[in-house]
């Protein structure tokens, strides 16, 4: 009765909201002015301050630790395929390492090996080129420049062969020297040859290829004394 009397008493329009109702309100803001266009940056997340929370740092520390274990169980899986005959198996668990990392030395040649063996040539070079192309590695240079001589093709073989310089053995030297002889590039032959010997003087098929390159390039003496200390 007491609220009806102060309701005729008192005009609605000027009665005041109850303190709650007033709180509840949500904050109005003030329209931008027209100048300024009527645009809500977009929040980028800020990915520096998650990685800083320790439950995300602990998920991302178990990933890690767990492909780490991977990555070298999968070769010590490879190898012991390998020996048992199962080339398929290999291939699959040498390539799971090198989809995280393909410049992985010791896998990608090994890897290239096996396919190289089961003929497939061109995805041992692939293998190859992806690993040289992440971090240029002599010996897998020289790994490529192997497999395109036993192709036939000579002057990418060469040219591989060429940047694993600071990794090439004595055979590969002859490799290079044969590789030459084929291109009728006969005193860079010589060279390759003789650079090979200079290690290993004793090999009958080097001393061979060295007196075919002599007599080609028109030096018959010194081939005859090649050709002599290959009979021996």
């Amino acid at each position: 009765h007491r609220l009806g009397e102060a309701a005729q008493q008192t005009p609605a329009i000027h009665s005041p909201l109850p303190a709650p109702v007033v709180e509840a309100l949500p904050q109005v803001r003030p329209l931008p002015t027209a100048s300024k266009p009527l645009l809500v940056p977009h929040a980028e997340p800020d990915l520096a301050a998650a990685g800083e929370k320790p439950e995300l740092q602990g998920a991302i520390k178990l990933i890690t630790t767990n492909l780490e274990a991977d990555t070298r169980q999968w070769p010590d899986e490879a190898e012991q395929a390998r020996r048992q005959g199962d080339s398929p198996l290999a291939i699959k668990r040498y390539r799971q390492p090198l989809m995280h990392e393909p410049a992985l030395e010791e896998d990608s040649l090994a890897l290239a090996v096996l396919l190289r063996d089961r003929g497939e040539t061109e995805s041992a070079l692939a293998v190859l080129e992806d690993a040289y192309a992440q971090r240029a590695q002599p010996r897998i240079a020289v790994a490529a420049g192997r497999l395109l001589a036993e192709k036939g093709r000579d002057s990418d073989a060469l040219s591989w062969l060429e940047r694993g310089q600071g990794d090439l053995r004595p055979a590969d030297f002859a490799l290079m020297g044969m590789v030459y002889t084929r291109l009728q590039q006969h005193g860079l032959a010589v060279r390759a040859y003789q650079t090979a010997l200079k290690a290993e003087p004793r090999q009958g098929g080097w001393l061979l290829g060295l007196g075919l390159a002599l007599d080609a390039s028109g030096q018959p003496d010194a081939a005859r004394v090649a050709f002599r200390d290959a009979l021996e």
